[in-house]
């Protein structure tokens, strides 16, 4: 069992809130830090999740990218063409942060 595999088999998690997100090119996504650890996951297309620390981390489809609580970040979708993305009812959409 190697490290990664120790630190994964000892880890407690809990997901909430859940949201999907639409981001459209041109768009982007503040999110402040908080006292959680944040996962986001990229469902479709291309973007770039930018720390407040200034790091630049590309996304693409089917990645997953884990952050540490504390850190304020933005998603900024690169996708030049229309993504579709049905949410369910039940996802918690908090529109006051996009820009």
């Amino acid at each position: 069992m190697d490290i990664s595999d120790k630190l994964l088999s000892s880890l407690e998690a809990s997901v909430e809130p859940f949201a999907i997100f639409d981001l459209r090119c041109g768009y982007y996504l503040d999110l402040e830090p908080d006292n959680h650890n944040t996962i986001h996951y990229m469902l479709a297309g291309k973007g770039r999740l930018g720390t407040g620390d200034g790091k630049v981390i590309p996304l693409q489809s089917d990645e997953m990218i884990l952050l540490p609580s504390g850190v304020s970040h933005r998603i900024q979708s690169l996708q030049s063409s229309t993504v579709e993305t049905s949410t369910s009812s039940i996802c918690l959409q908090p529109s006051t942060y996009l820009r």
